[in-house]
């Protein structure tokens, strides 16, 4: 220390005795410190990511499904497979609940100084800054390409159709297809149904789809709106697919051009109808055909992980499409035609 004033004191002309250090307690320090730029935006950050995980969590449920009486209000049997889709779906989407939740809770009780800061806890955060859905949830979530914000609007749409098929006790009149967490339980449920139904083994089963001129509007998907269709159990209806790389005539019922402002086009309702495999599908879904077996995707990615069926696990089933005209099949996959279960941002 001695040392260090007789150099300082060289430097100033100062001799060594010359120089008295003031005491501090820290305080002033402190002060300085809460005054730089770098803490006045830290304090900002943490305001806005307090604010983004209030929001969130006022959007979603705060509790979670009660598992006891769902398996009460729906007994799992071959006779009734939707309440098998249904309580797997809320078995699948209970976790994704919770964490979203625990996760936030976790973020709030850390910038409140409830919690000491985790790693997890700050990527979780910078996330929730910068608009995206944070790692932790993605890998619990279906397949997506939104931002934070249209994730949580469309995950909060997809526990209210849930809820709100355990409210009526019964299924839709039209099931919300990219509502699915899993959307393969839902189709096959709808070949079991019919394969009760009709003393039929159900690996002798495929899908046939037809297609009405309804159209729900997007804020009524899975709300199961008032919709003018006839009955219809021999199979299901579905709604809210969307069409890229085509655009499709409501009055003619089949493809057509897409329009130069037109990105995707919202699909009208389809009907399922399970048929006996190897037989009228066979013969009219070919690439020469005047059907396009138009594939559908869960999100516009397109790409997943490899199944053991041999298929992406972004891929849901292929829709046959009439491809009007004089066009065949092999034009509308040359364009790259698909069904999206969400359309691009």
């Amino acid at each position: 220390m001695c040392m260090e004033l007789n150099r300082l004191g060289e430097v100033e002309g100062l001799h060594a005795e010359q120089i008295q250090i003031a005491p501090t307690d820290g305080k002033d320090d402190a002060r300085k410190a809460a005054d730089t730029p770098a803490a006045q935006g830290n304090e900002q950050s943490q305001d806005a990511a307090m604010s983004k995980c209030e929001e969130i969590l006022r959007q979603i449920p705060a509790e979670p499904f009660n598992m006891r009486l769902i398996w009460k209000m729906f007994p799992i049997s071959g006779e009734e497979p939707y309440n098998s889709v249904l309580v797997q779906e809320v078995q699948r989407y209970q976790p994704l609940l919770r964490l979203i939740v625990s996760s936030i809770n976790s973020v709030l009780q850390t910038i409140k100084g409830e919690e000491v800061a985790s790693q997890e806890t700050e990527k979780l955060t910078e996330a929730l800054l910068i608009g995206e859905v944070p790692e932790l949830w993605a890998k619990r979530s279906y397949p997506t390409e939104r931002g934070l914000s249209g994730f949580i609007l469309d995950f909060r749409k997809r526990i209210t159709a849930l809820e709100a098929w355990i409210e009526r006790g019964a299924p839709p009149k039209v099931f919300w297809l990219p509502g699915f967490y899993f959307p393969h339980s839902f189709l096959t449920a709808t070949l079991q149904a019919y394969a009760t139904r009709h003393f039929i083994p159900v690996n002798t089963l495929t899908h046939k789809f037809d297609y009405t001129a309804a159209v729900v509007d997007e804020i009524d998907e899975g709300a199961d709106a008032a919709i003018d269709l006839p009955d219809f159990p021999e199979g299901a209806y579905v709604s809210g697919l969307y069409l890229e790389g085509a655009s499709w005539s409501l009055r003619g019922k089949h493809l057509v051009d897409q329009a130069a402002e037109e990105s995707t086009f919202k699909m009208p309702i389809l009907r399922l109808q399970p048929i006996v495999a190897g037989g009228e599908r066979d013969t009219e879904y070919s690439l020469g055909s005047d059907i396009y077996d138009c594939p559908v995707y869960r999100s516009p990615a397109r790409r997943g992980v490899l199944s053991t069926t041999g298929h992406s696990t972004n891929f849901v089933i292929y829709v046959g499409l009439p491809c009007g005209g004089s066009t065949k099949a092999r034009a509308w996959i040359k364009r790259g035609a698909a069904l999206l279960c969400e359309p691009p941002e």
